[in-house]
């Protein structure tokens, strides 16, 4: 149960979300995308390949030159032991409006499952043809993983066994869970802001308005 918007407060972003309908807008926020939320996904990059580091791999971030005449590119490329890996990291919001229609909310784990599909898609051919393994790191904004980063794990831990199992694991999911919450707290700080300075910008046009308003007398 999320807490409700309190009254009295601006209930309406500027994208046109309903804030007194969703409380947690900016975690989906499209004008956002381009900064707190993409920093979020950011700060989730450096966690993840920060404890590949720490695991004793070879770690690229924003690897270049991936696939020849294409700019794309994984988040992360991780060579452990004679393996090689490509990462990617998406966050998704289980709580967004197109997935609240389509059902994949009513479902425990369905959109972070989705948005794994996604990047399998978009990556995990043209990452074969090069000899090297696609892992897909989904996430939903409220901290659930999908099952895909199970694999990755595994082979990092028999390329570097002189990390124990859990640790390993543990280091992955709680370096992961601080990272988004972080950045959740970035986002939703900034949603406010956006929010407020739209409320204040309606003010205006809206006494702007009546002050131009005839008078008769």
């Amino acid at each position: 149960v999320f807490p409700q918007w309190p009254e009295g407060k601006p209930s309406a972003c500027k994208c046109g979300g309903d804030v007194r309908l969703d409380p947690i807008h900016p975690l989906h926020c499209p004008l956002l995308k381009r900064q707190s939320i993409n920093r979020r996904h950011n700060g989730i990059v450096q966690t993840v390949a920060a404890v590949c580091r720490m695991a004793g791999c070879e770690v690229t971030v924003e690897p270049s030159a991936c696939f020849a005449g294409n700019r794309r590119h994984p988040d992360i490329k991780v060579v452990a032991g004679f393996d090689t890996m490509m990462l990617d990291v998406t966050v998704w919001s289980a709580q967004a409006p197109t997935y609240m229609a389509n059902g994949w909310s009513r479902t425990q784990g369905e959109v972070a499952r989705q948005a794994e599909m996604r990047k399998i898609s978009a990556y995990s051919e043209d990452c074969a043809q090069r000899g090297m393994a696609f892992y897909p790191v989904a996430m939903e904004a409220l901290g659930l993983v999908s099952r895909g980063v199970r694999p990755f794990l595994e082979t990092v831990e028999r390329a570097c066994d002189t990390i124990p199992q859990t640790f390993l694991r543990r280091m992955f999911m709680q370096g992961c869970a601080a990272a988004l919450a972080r950045g959740n707290y970035e986002v939703l700080t900034q949603g406010r802001n956006v929010i407020a300075r739209y409320a204040e910008e309606r003010a205006q046009e809206a006494l702007a308005a009546s002050q131009s308003l005839p008078e008769f007398g």
